[in-house]
């Protein structure tokens, strides 16, 4: 039996990490946890799950989801200058 595990996961629910899913650092802990998590679990008592302490907002550091190394991932990028370039 060939089980698929995921390299990232949420220190909370488990579930995989990605470019496609919005996350957060916990900073009293450093545990990575999806925003679904810090949204329906850790802002009703607003204490960190893994340590046990009491988290305020700046605790919560959301992360900017990044690109996938191809140009369109989603961000809209202009050039500043315009250059010639050799054809």
């Amino acid at each position: 039996l060939f089980l698929l595990q995921e390299r990232y996961v949420c220190a909370v629910t488990r579930d995989a990490l990605g470019n496609s899913v919005p996350c957060a650092v916990l900073r009293s802990s450093g545990a990575v946890v999806t925003q679904e998590c810090v949204e329906k679990l850790i802002k009703k008592d607003m204490i960190d799950p893994v340590t046990g302490d009491k988290l305020s907002d700046k605790d919560i550091i959301f992360l900017q989801r990044g690109g996938t190394g191809f140009a369109s991932c989603g961000v809209e990028l202009n050039a500043r200058e315009s250059r010639p370039v050799m054809q």
